[in-house]
């Protein structure tokens, strides 16, 4: 469900600039560390996640974790023994959790300690900047059941036609803050909105923020809504103001904030209300604190088995109304703080290699949703991301090793990222060829002009006078996704590149030829990105219509609607990431979702022992069209049908809206969280988990067609769209 445009999704897959004999040589790497220093790194990892993520202590939550996870790999790296390794653990961990015991005692807690505080997890909200989906509170020391908190304001507003509509407001913000305007019509259907970027601290200064909306029709009812994260933050100066098509502009009255129609969300009692001022509380009043509770909604403490012994970890501590308890000897505290603030996080060297797998492994061990699909064996992942982490002397071998790590968890929503090293899009370019799996062999699709010696259908043998499969399977071990995914992705590695750039070609033929990379992609995307026809929509004859989602804006697919109810039958390509991401098609399918299959999960406890799970339906475009879709509905998807467009998918399936003709989807599905790493990188994935509606797997697996769609050679010769003709077939008969 990632609401990006498919060319992001696709060039996201190809900006580094290794030259793919890297991948050949670099397939297996060798692994010089004694098992002395993987196995201090294992134990200093276990200790960093439960610790950095489920240790609720005052310190803990101060502490930068990436700049302490460089800084711990530094230190233990001089422990020449295993009691030296246990004292350098000491030292690293006590200052920022003196509540944890290396000799198997359970911290008790003196009289003075009311106050429960435990970490709520809503997903990987920490480290990420995400979006507000994903949270990480801490209970009793900020309003862990809720992030984000905002204020609301509908305003019944009829204009036909207007020109712009600008809202301007003031805020004061110790934590993120942000405001956005909606526009509805008579249906209460969303026309459009305007939202601004999240800010971070104002530093106690009001700072002036514009919402401005420019050419809009059928306004009957206006949304102001201003949001709060983490930190307090106000709000006050409100004007909106309105400029019809004759440039007249008009100031529109608002309600003072002491009114009853300024609501809240989700809850009042977060709101201090002035008459021109608001402001939202972010962080928990003394008087909201929770005294101590006869039962906990989680196990207390954790106790991990190191190489060292077992340490015990409290996942609850105690605080009176000032702080966690115990309370760490300032300079302790101070001295440590003062070691991390003296890490370079920009810097790359062997030790932040191995600092970004620590910080990465924890991320997926406690937080990945699709935990129980990947069915991993963590120990065994994180000595292997070690191990190749020691052989990273660069950013470009670095990438290389997050790929290979991250490979095995099989989410095609996976990419690593580092701008230091990434290509930007327009300095990419292809081989005037266009590639495709078939049938598991490498075969040619297209080709642009001027190419000779190659013809579509041809089969490819070798590629720089390596055997084929040999050869995409070094780069297959990169690529994270189901296998239909993975072939997508194969080809674009294999084909794009820097300008000049060449690969050596030999067909099962024996024709032999160099295709240099001397076009540019950005400039030729519907030649390698869309499948099928690049039409909008056509009438395939005068019974069957033709709409195809990649080119389709949701006005665009209300203005055809009429149309599309004079045929008998309608074929639906989404073949690609559709250009609607709400898909306004099911506005005119009459069909409400009962099914919980988009699924949020809360984490209480470390490595997935406490986990509640809350599953909805769909929830994106509500609306229901009082003209309803007439047509018997036949829908196009393959291996490129990715994400966002797989929800489309997987709804029309299960509600036996369409007859879904094609190949498997790419099975990736879930909004996509990222997490920061240290040099630059970082590492998105899927956040949320979602399953089929059925309640059935999704993840990897994707959407299984009603009729599958086999393409032969003579069929790619021949340009036969074997999509459409099976459309056609199944809506004929």
């Amino acid at each position: 469900m990632i609401y990006k445009t498919k060319q992001s999704l696709v060039t996201q897959c190809f900006k580094k600039t290794f030259i793919l004999s890297v991948f050949i040589l670099t397939s297996s790497f060798t692994f010089g560390q004694n098992a002395f220093e993987i196995q201090k790194l294992q134990d200093f990892a276990k200790l960093y996640g439960v610790v950095r993520y489920f240790h609720p202590s005052d310190e803990a939550s101060l502490i930068d974790w990436k700049a302490f996870a460089v800084h711990g790999v530094n230190e233990i790296s001089k422990a020449k023994t295993k009691q030296d390794f246990k004292e350098k653990l000491n030292e690293l961990f006590l200052p920022v959790a003196p509540s944890i015991s290396f000799t198997n005692n359970f911290y008790q807690w003196g009289s003075e300690a009311k106050y429960p505080v435990y970490w709520i997890h809503n997903g990987l909200g920490l480290d990420t900047n995400s979006s507000n989906m994903y949270s990480g509170e801490r209970f009793n020391k900020t309003r862990a059941n809720f992030s984000l908190k905002s204020a609301g304001l509908f305003l019944p507003f009829n204009i036909e036609k207007g020109k712009a509509i600008k809202l301007v407001y003031e805020v004061n913000t110790k934590g993120f803050s942000f405001g956005i305007i909606k526009l509805f019509d008579k249906n209460n259907k969303l026309i459009t909105h305007a939202v601004n970027s999240k800010i971070s601290n104002t530093g106690g200064q009001w700072e002036t923020r514009e919402l401005l909306i420019n050419n809009f029709n059928n306004l009957s009812r206006l949304l102001i809504g201003l949001f709060c994260e983490e930190g307090d933050s106000s709000f006050r100066n409100l004007k909106l103001t309105v400029t019809n098509v004759n440039n007249e502009t008009s100031t529109v009255s608002l309600p003072l904030f002491t009114d009853k129609n300024w609501f809240a969300e989700p809850k009042a009692d977060y709101l201090i209300r002035k008459e021109n001022q608001l402001t939202i509380l972010g962080m928990a009043r003394s008087e909201q604190l929770h005294k101590t509770q006869d039962k906990l909604p989680l196990n207390p403490f954790f106790t991990l088995h190191l190489s060292i012994g077992d340490v015990i970890v409290p996942t609850v501590v105690y605080a009176n109304k000032e702080q966690t308890l115990p309370i760490v000897k300032s300079q302790l505290f101070e001295r440590l703080q003062n070691k991390v603030a003296s890490i370079d996080k920009n810097e790359f060297n062997t030790n932040v290699s191995l600092a970004n797998i620590v910080v990465l492994w924890n991320a997926f061990r406690h937080f990945y949703p699709y935990f129980n699909e990947v069915n991993l064996d963590w120990d065994a992942l994180l000595s292997f991301g070690l191990e190749n982490a020691f052989n990273s002397s660069t950013k470009n071998e670095h990438s290389l090793t997050l790929e290979k790590f991250t490979e095995k968890f099989k989410d095609a929503h996976i990419n690593v990222r580092n701008k230091d090293i990434d290509t930007p899009i327009d300095d990419v370019y292809a081989t005037p060829v266009k590639f495709t799996i078939n049938d598991g062999e490498l075969t040619v699709k297209n080709l642009l002009h001027g190419v000779s010696g190659l013809e579509k259908g041809d089969v490819i043998k070798e590629i720089n006078g390596i055997p084929v499969n040999r050869f995409l399977d070094s780069i297959s071990q990169y690529i994270s996704g189901s296998k239909q995914w993975k072939e997508v992705r194969l080809v674009e590695r294999l084909n794009y590149g820097l300008k000049d750039s060449h690969i050596n070609v030999k067909t099962t033929l024996g024709k032999e030829m160099m295709l240099e990379r001397s076009v540019s992609y950005s400039r030729n995307l519907d030649f390698y990105s869309r499948a099928g026809t690049h039409d909008k929509y056509k009438e395939i004859n005068n019974s069957i219509f033709y709409i195809n989602l990649n080119q389709l804006s949701s006005e665009e697919i209300d203005s055809l609607i009429p149309t599309i109810n004079n045929y008998k039958g309608l074929i639906i390509d989404l073949r690609g990431y559709p250009k609607d991401r709400f898909h306004r098609i099911l506005s005119y399918l009459q069909v409400s979702d009962t099914a919980k299959w988009m699924c949020r999960q809360r984490f209480l406890e470390p490595e997935f022992n406490n986990i509640e799970e809350y599953c909805s339906g769909y929830g994106l475009n509500r609306h229901k069209s009082k003209t309803v879709l007439k047509t018997k509905n036949v829908l196009l998807v393959d291996k490129t049908t990715l994400s966002n467009a797989e929800f489309l998918a997987q709804y029309i399936k299960h509600y036996n809206l369409a007859t879904v003709i094609g190949k498997p989807t790419a099975g990736a599905n879930g909004n996509v969280n990222s997490i920061a790493l240290l040099g630059n990188f970082r590492v998105s994935f899927t956040g949320m988990k979602v399953k089929n509606p059925d309640g059935s797997q999704f993840h990897s697996i994707g959407v299984i067609p009603d009729v599958l769609v086999i393409e032969s050679v003579t069929d790619i010769k021949k340009d036969n769209d074997m999509f459409i003709n099976e459309a056609i077939k199944t809506l004929t008969h």
